[in-house]
C-alpha cells in the first residue's frame, strides 16, 4: 500500500487567512493569484493617488519556506523583467515585495547556510526580507504584524505551511511527525516489516540535512515516486 494523500494549507483556524489570503497549493490557487496580480496591475495605471496605488501593486508572503522564496524570488524578477515591458507606464520600483518569517532564517529544517544565503540573494533583489516577524492579523488590504507594524499590500499569499490528514489505525505518536506527515526510512517504508510506504506531501524522511523531512513540493514527490517504483521492481526480481 502507498499512501500519497497530499496535504492541505495550514491556515491554524484562522477565518482571516481563509477569506483574504491567497493560498499556492493548487493548480487554481495559483491562476486566481496571478490574475488578481495583472488585473491589479491595469488599475494602478489608472490610480492616481500613492497609498492606493501601493494598495494595489504590493505583495506580501508569509511564510520562509521552499514554496515562500521561490515565489518572493519569481516576483522579483517579474518586476524587474517584465513590469518594465508590459506595463510601461508603472514605476516598477513603486513595486514592493515583503517576505515574512517567524523564524530567525529562511528554510528552516535545511542546512543554515542555505538560508543565510537566500536572505542575502533576495535582498540583493530589493525584497524587503523580515525575520522573526508573526503576522498577527490580515484584514482586507494589509497585514498587521505581532509588533504592531502595519504593511499596506491589497495581496496576502499564504506559505507558512501544509498539514496532512490523520489516516486511521497508525498511532499517532509512533508514525506521525510534524505536520502530520507520515515518518518513513529511506525507501519511503513506514516500517522494515511490512509493505506499507509513504510518498511526496505525506511522508517525512527524516536525514541530518532534512530533518523535518523533503520540502513539500512537486520534484522531491516525482523523486520518491521513481525511486520506490524501481525498489518495487528489483523487490519482485525484475
Amino acid at each position: 500500500m502507498v499512501i500519497a494523500t497530499g496535504a492541505v494549507t495550514n491556515l491554524f483556524g484562522n477565518s482571516e487567512i481563509e477569506k483574504h489570503a491567497f493560498g499556492l497549493k493548487t493548480v487554481g490557487e495559483f491562476l486566481d493569484l496571478r490574475n488578481h496580480i495583472f488585473t491589479d496591475f491595469e488599475k494602478a495605471l489608472q490610480t492616481v493617488n500613492y497609498d492606493d496605488r501601493q494598495a494595489l501593486i504590493d505583495i506580501v508572503i508569509v511564510g520562509g519556506g521552499p514554496t515562500g522564496v521561490e515565489m518572493a524570488g519569481a516576483l522579483a524578477e517579474m518586476r524587474k523583467y517584465i513590469i518594465p515591458k508590459d506595463y510601461r507606464e508603472l514605476n516598477h520600483q513603486e513595486v514592493d515585495i515583503y517576505l515574512i518569517q517567524g523564524g530567525g532564517n529562511l528554510l528552516q529544517g535545511m542546512d543554515d547556510s542555505l538560508g543565510d544565503a537566500f536572505v542575502e540573494y533576495l535582498r540583493k533583489m530589493d525584497v524587503k526580507v523580515l525575520l522573526n516577524a508573526r503576522v498577527d492579523q490580515i484584514p482586507e488590504d494589509h497585514v498587521v504584524t505581532a509588533d504592531g507594524q502595519k504593511i499596506v499590500a491589497g495581496k496576502v499569499v499564504w506559505t507558512v505551511g501544509v498539514t496532512c490528514e490523520i489516516a486511521e489505525g497508525f498511532e499517532r505518536e509512533k508514525f506521525y511527525g510534524r505536520g502530520n506527515r507520515l515518518r518513513v526510512n529511506a525507501f519511503n517504508q513506514l516500517t522494515e516489516d511490512n509493505f506499507i510506504f509513504a510518498l511526496g506531501d505525506a511522508a517525512m524522511m527524516e536525514s541530518e540535512n532534512m530533518q523535518y523531512g523533503h520540502p513539500q513540493v512537486t520534484q522531491p514527490a516525482i523523486q520518491q515516486a521513481k525511486n520506490l517504483a524501481r525498489n518495487l521492481r528489483k523487490s519482485q526480481g525484475d
